[in-house]
């Protein structure tokens, strides 16, 4: 007997250590009609995707202990996984490894929310 999947429809994970960011971008998501779970931490996420895997990651890039250049390259191992890195301290270099290790879109915080939604979208090929 197997157990029904936690997330019939594909849904959008939002990993962000700043709970009000972390909340106002799985709203965003939400209200445009996508399924979401917000996650505080790296590994939270990581645990989560090793039963249910999203169909898009909205990651934070500056988050204590476990960065999301370290979770982008944990979550390697889904290949066709859309990551969308928002950040507001990123440097130049970190957006470029992340592009280079295959991040879809990467957005500076204050993010628009259009410009979010817009991401979320292509990378969901809506």
């Amino acid at each position: 007997m197997s157990l029904p999947h936690p997330h019939p429809a594909p849904w959008v994970a939002v990993v962000d250590d700043d709970g009000e960011m972390r909340a106002a971008i799985l709203a965003l998501v939400q209200a445009a009609g996508f399924e979401g779970c917000g996650f505080a931490t790296g590994p939270d996420l990581l645990d989560r995707v090793a039963s249910d895997v999203p169909a898009c990651v909205v990651l934070d890039m500056d988050m204590p202990g476990m960065d999301g250049l370290t979770v982008q390259a944990r979550l390697a191992v889904h290949p066709d996984l859309p990551v969308i890195f928002v950040s507001g301290a990123a440097t130049p270099a970190m957006q470029a490894r992340a592009l280079a290790a295959g991040a879809r879109t990467f957005l500076h915080k204050p993010v628009c929310g259009d410009e979010l939604l817009d991401a979320v979208e292509a990378a969901l090929g809506a």
